[in-house]
């Protein structure tokens, strides 16, 4: 199991590198793309899930806004996750649909970026390490 792992690790890590960087471009795109609107929560809640790791806990938070006189209330993503109800925010919508709405920011995007690059360096050296790694032990010879 563990020569599996050691196996597979490298391209596990190659592969969070990728869902970081697209995390990264997402929220660069919401950043140019959305337009500012001021916000405030509306609420915030701990929602558990279960799997085969235990329970996970997630944050949701929903937050009102107003596009063109409309109020929205709408789930956020790309946000901090130590808002409180009543905050008052800035948060991006999506001009072509206003119920898409976004906590997109630069340091979301330096951070995504970050992790992008922890991620990727393990695996390229992981995988390199894997490449390079010799096998020391004497081949046996049958007979």
């Amino acid at each position: 199991m563990n020569r599996i792992l050691q196996k597979i690790a490298p391209y596990i890590l190659l592969a969070g590198g990728l869902l970081f960087v697209a995390l990264g471009f997402v929220n660069l795109h919401q950043m140019k793309a959305f337009v500012k609107v001021p916000a405030v929560v509306s609420s915030v809640e701990y929602v558990d899930s279960y799997d085969a790791d235990g329970t996970t806990t997630q944050v949701e938070i929903k937050v009102q806004y107003r596009v063109d006189g409309q109020l929205y209330e709408e789930l956020l993503s790309f946000t901090k996750t130590n808002l409180n109800v009543g905050d008052h925010i800035t948060v991006r919508y999506n001009p072509k649909n206003p119920h898409e709405v976004s906590g997109a920011s630069k340091g979301g995007a330096a951070l995504y970026f970050a992790v992008d690059g922890v991620f990727t360096a393990g695996g390229v050296a992981a995988v390199v390490k894997s490449l390079t790694k010799r096998d020391d032990a004497p081949e046996v010879q049958p007979g």
